[in-house]
């Protein structure tokens, strides 16, 4: 999403290998671009090395973040973006659990990203190899509870 802050930009811009400026059989012959988003392609997003890495672009973010508890513009610009992330993440949710209500749906996306931000956020400090899996393991079990 033009104008956002680094790995806060919708699911659906993000997990689609950077396709998504290729239209027709361009895109349907690059393999690395997918035609929708699923739920695994967010999961692998979220849970892959360009959300979870602890760099310059998460530290920009945690700044904006601190500002944002005194500059309400900038709140606004981060719960635009987080709330588009976690409505598509709850379509996502849906779609590949079509017997669970949207309320539930949308408490799983909560979960899922959360679980994604807080992996995010402890890599600044903590090293743990094993962290980002078993994150997203807690996140594929909250999901499995559906």
């Amino acid at each position: 999403m033009a104008g956002s802050p680094p790995n806060i930009q919708p699911l659906a811009t993000a997990a689609d290998g950077g396709c998504a400026g290729r239209t027709g059989r361009r895109r349907r012959i690059d393999r690395r671009c997918r035609l929708s988003v699923d739920l695994e392609a967010a999961l692998d997003y979220l849970f892959g090395p360009e959300f979870s890495s602890a760099d310059r672009e998460n530290a920009v973010v945690l700044g904006l973040v601190e500002l944002s508890r005194s500059t309400p513009a900038i709140a606004d610009v981060l719960t635009t973006a987080y709330t588009a992330t976690r409505l598509q993440l709850a379509e996502l949710v849906a779609q590949a659990h079509p017997s669970a209500s949207p309320d539930s749906c949308m408490t799983a996306a909560y979960g899922v990203l959360t679980c994604a931000l807080g992996s995010v956020f402890l890599g600044d400090f903590d090293r743990d190899a094993a962290r980002v899996s078993r994150t997203r393991a807690a996140a594929e079990a909250l999901l499995a509870a559906l």
